[in-house]
């Protein structure tokens, strides 16, 4: 079951995403996860479970992400 993140971290992934996507640019996810989370750092949010959120997000919007070092769960 994917993690429910606070409403300011879930609009940081989605502005993300949208920046970084919308330019046509593949978005690595794991490196944007690990931004996000060191701007938020009082919400103690693993790494993963933004990369899960913002994978989430991508698809739903069509721009293509960057997978690898991301750990499996």
């Amino acid at each position: 079951m994917p993690a429910i993140l606070p409403e300011p971290v879930r609009r940081q992934v989605e502005l993300s995403v949208k920046a970084t996507g919308g330019g046509l640019c593949i978005v690595d996810v794991r490196a944007m996860a690990a931004e996000i989370r060191a701007r938020f750092p009082a919400e103690d949010i693993a790494v993963p479970d933004i990369a899960e959120t913002a994978i989430r997000f991508a698809g739903q919007c069509g721009i293509p992400v960057e997978l690898s070092g991301l750990p499996e769960r």
